[in-house]
């Protein structure tokens, strides 16, 4: 079990898993639950694996009301602190690409959840 607020807030107390939040949707949830998006050499990748890519992610709800809530702004912050960020701003081809990745993804993780 935890035993401070500050640990508190990054694990999750049923199991010890870490918490992320959705952009989407701003609710908290067990990474694992959530599709992440990484910056690689300044591209947008959605990472299948865990502990596959390093670096920069945010989190989104594998859910597609989320997804159009992030592509509302047309730009992605990935930050490490509100001091030191980057901010990615995608054009209306880039999003629908994206966008047709994600919801693959998704299907993809479901079904392979699934069986």
């Amino acid at each position: 079990m935890v035993k401070n607020r500050r640990n508190e807030s990054r694990l999750n107390r049923l199991g010890g898993s870490p918490v992320r939040t959705c952009i989407g949707c701003r609710e908290r949830f067990a990474q694992d639950e959530l599709v992440r998006l990484n910056l690689r050499d300044g591209k947008v990748v959605i990472v299948a694996k865990p502990g596959a890519s390093v670096g920069r992610s945010i989190y989104l709800c594998p859910r597609e009301k989320c997804f159009d809530a992030m592509a509302r702004t047309g730009k992605l912050a990935f930050s490490r602190s509100k001091h030191n960020r980057i901010v990615v701003r995608l054009e209306e081809t880039k999003l629908y690409i994206l966008k047709n990745r994600f919801l693959s993804f998704i299907k993809t993780r479901n079904a392979n959840s699934v069986s």
